[in-house]
């Protein structure tokens, strides 16, 4: 359990980078630390946790996208194979990007952040909130659009990036 709530954070990150959608990757995350409590008898302690537990986040990621398919979410083995290799790989350097994204969406302004959590955390769509806020879909497209600029811009600023 302790070494489950130490890397809680990474295994989830790990998760979403896998499943596009939030409300998805949640539900695969809650499925990961179901089997995780259920084979935890079977974790041996000479070998690391992380990469064992990502075994079962990426097990439960494959059933995800198999009872998925019928929605066209379905990635081919070897590309999913391949996003994991990478996810695992950079691990560290994905998590200090979404560091520093976190910092830079913080700096937002309200409705600017308002806006990219609506799309991105809800998977909300531009049409329903365009009609909602009165305006065009194409204005909010690009308000989104300098929005992610802004972001790329920060970003690239705290992680060093000088070009």
């Amino acid at each position: 359990m302790t070494l489950y709530i130490k890397y809680e954070p990474k295994i989830r990150s790990y998760v979403q980078r896998l499943v596009f959608h939030t409300k998805d990757a949640e539900d695969v995350m809650q499925c990961t630390a179901m089997v995780l409590w259920k084979k935890h008898e079977n974790y041996n302690s000479e070998y690391p946790f992380l990469p064992w537990a990502y075994k079962f986040a990426y097990n439960e990621i494959r059933n995800y996208y198999r009872k998925n398919e019928k929605k066209n979410l379905f990635l081919d083995q070897d590309c999913l194979e391949q996003l994991a290799d990478t996810s695992s790989e950079f691990s560290t350097e994905l998590d200090n990007l979404k560091s520093y994204l976190d910092e830079c969406l913080y700096k937002l302004e309200n409705e600017d952040r308002r806006l990219i959590e609506y799309r991105y955390c809800e998977d909300g769509q531009i049409n329903e909130l365009a009609k909602k806020r009165n305006t065009t879909a194409n204005a909010l497209s690009k308000n989104l659009q300098k929005i992610r600029q802004k972001l790329f811009l920060c970003v690239r600023l705290n992680r060093g990036d000088e070009s």
